[in-house]
């Protein structure tokens, strides 16, 4: 039979042909129906009999967020542990859980402005919230630390400010490191009762890193303890001078003046505002260093103020040794244990 010109017989053919691509498509849904399976490409153009599209193109990933990465295999945005992505602004880290934050070390206000925690005023690695620790020590900023010389009123102000630390619990009074003065001859205002020269001091066989630290003004360079210094060897000393079982002070050293000082100034020194300055004609390097407070540029060594003068007091230099931050430049403070000037 014919139709419009074309056989019965051609006719069967693409019929035939139709219920295959059918077939391959997904099958039938009842009488010449069909349901698309696949994500495949149009097939050929009606009448021509032509081949089916190819398969469907790869996904392709939109613009990826700081700490996140994409799923290749269906171009999701997906967290990123292993920190792979990590486009984060200057100063700031993935912390691995989707979300970017300030280094540790960096100051802070809340644990949101951090890659961790904000404890003391900085990021910190931990929530760093327990008695005598600190994430906020000098030269240690961002790493919790355990230590007995926090000063009293630290950031956090676990122990408050009468209050500080002493084998790692609260104790009423200075903490180490502290200006101190002794209020009556058998108790002292400091933690461990050790006011020596003007300041908490360590007791000897505990760990120091400066002789100034120590109650005997001596740290054992071998075995970073604070000891009584060799009496045999005053050399030992910064000073090269021994007093009573102690280092005497060197040059620029914290002392306080009086019988109770327990600390000394070596010869031709004078504790004069908590240090220990030249007398005239001692040698210097700088006028903070002289009692007047003039030192000759020429002979280096201290000279008085001119007749009916005063010399006015100069700022000590970053990582000299201090009381307070009015002794330092304008944008440094006196800070750490011991006190030494610091950059702001």
């Amino acid at each position: 039979m014919k139709r419009f010109g074309i056989s019965t017989a051609l006719v069967m053919t693409l019929g035939g042909l139709a219920a295959v691509v059918a077939a391959c498509s997904g099958g039938f849904l009842g009488n010449d129906q069909f349901e698309d399976k696949t994500d495949g490409g149009l097939g050929g153009s009606s009448g021509s009999g032509g081949n089916g599209g190819t398969g469907g193109m790869a996904c392709t990933c939109p613009t990826v967020p700081p700490c996140k990465k994409c799923d290749p295999t269906d171009c999701s945005i997906v967290e990123d542990p292993a920190q792979e992505n990590m486009p984060c602004g200057m100063d700031q880290v993935c912390n691995g859980a989707g979300k970017c934050g300030f280094k540790n070390g960096l100051p802070c206000m809340t644990d949101d402005q951090c890659s961790g925690y904000c404890a003391d005023e900085v990021c910190c690695a931990t929530p760093c919230n327990e008695q005598c620790e600190s994430c906020n020590v000098p030269g240690a900023a961002g790493q919790c630390t355990t230590a007995d010389a926090l000063p009293n009123g630290w950031p956090d102000n676990s122990c408050g400010e009468t209050f500080a630390c002493s084998n790692m619990v609260c104790a009423l009074g200075q903490a180490l490191g502290e200006p101190c003065e002794w209020a009556t001859p058998l108790f002292g205002p400091c933690v461990n009762d050790k006011c020596v020269g003007g300041y908490c001091r360590l007791t000897s066989g505990q760990s120091c890193d400066d002789p100034v630290q120590c109650e005997t003004n001596y740290c054992d360079s071998t075995t970073k303890k604070c000891a009584p210094p060799p009496a045999a060897n005053p050399d030992a000393c910064r000073s090269k001078e021994i007093d009573q079982g102690r280092c005497k002070a060197d040059a620029g050293e914290p002392c306080r003046p009086g019988a109770q000082s327990f600390i000394k100034c070596k010869t031709g020194f004078t504790c004069k505002n908590g240090l220990c300055v030249g007398e005239e004609t001692t040698s210097c390097a700088a006028d903070y260093q002289c009692f007047d407070y003039l030192c000759d540029k020429t002979t280096k060594e201290c000279v008085p103020c001119p007749q009916g003068m005063t010399c006015p007091t100069p700022p000590i230099p970053d990582g000299s040794y201090c009381r307070e931050d009015t002794d330092c430049n304008t944008n440094s403070i006196c800070t750490g244990f011991p006190q030494k000037c610091k950059s702001k």
